[in-house]
């Protein structure tokens, strides 16, 4: 018990740590120093909300409690050996192991667009999204501010990765940091892709900052979360290029 505990505190120093680092810093680099240039790849110029950064932060720290959960159940995988967990690269090569990353992607990517349909559900959207939502325009802190429901939800997932399929534990670890710089850039309210580049593959099938406000500002539309693949395959995408709000 003493072991699991050392471990979850240490996995909520690490993923406070990344969540203060990463999404500070990208904070601190479009709001401070390069503002002038900022000007022109922002994508809601609307005020924020009174308070809505330390409300984001808030909520923020209870997803970190939540996800941390997640990571420990990876723990106990490894330790127990009730998983498919293995050490050595070499016993599925160099090609699986960078193959596992992108199919965890494209796994979260569906699971992420359907359950996030779901919490628009009316239902559900008053009770837990509308905390999410309420960052109508949204910050670098957005990316982590959920209900402490939909954060179950969101690494119900991630948890059950080792048990699908063979999995590397640096592969995990490559997989939560791109998933997690993502929400980061995703909800940066800065895109930095040329509009004239957007359109064109490979960038108009990727989600982008503007894609994803889109859908904070309307709250319809735009579902996924790496890819619009599957809003495109459903009818749910909206280009804000094209219909601005």
């Amino acid at each position: 018990m003493a072991f699991y505990s050392v471990k979850y505190l240490l996995l909520l120093v690490v993923l406070s740590a990344r969540y203060f680092i990463i999404a500070g810093l990208f904070f601190y680099l479009t709001q401070k120093l390069f503002v002038a240039a900022s000007h022109k790849t922002v994508v809601n110029a609307n005020p924020r909300f009174k308070k809505q950064i330390p409300f984001e932060i808030k909520q923020s720290l209870v997803t970190v409690f939540i996800f941390a959960l997640g990571g420990l159940n990876f723990v106990f995988a490894k330790e127990a050996r009730v998983s498919q967990i293995y050490f050595d690269v070499h016993e599925y090569g160099w090609a699986y192991f960078v193959f596992s990353i992108f199919l965890m992607l494209m796994v979260n990517d569906i699971y992420f667009y359907w359950t996030h349909r779901l919490l628009h559900r009316r239902r559900f959207f008053g009770k837990y999204h509308s905390i999410h939502h309420r960052s109508k325009v949204t910050t670098p802190w957005t990316s982590q501010s959920f209900h402490w429901v939909e954060s179950v939800i969101n690494v119900f997932i991630a948890v059950l990765f080792p048990y699908m399929f063979p999995l590397h534990p640096t592969a995990y670890i490559i997989f939560t940091f791109v998933a997690f710089i993502n929400n980061v850039y995703g909800h940066g309210n800065h895109d930095f892709v040329p509009v004239s580049f957007r359109n064109r593959t490979p960038f108009n099938l990727l989600n982008s900052p503007s894609i994803h406000g889109y859908h904070h500002e309307n709250v319809t539309g735009n579902y996924g979360l790496y890819t619009n693949i599957w809003d495109r395959l459903h009818g749910t995408y909206i280009n804000p290029d094209e219909r601005k709000a």
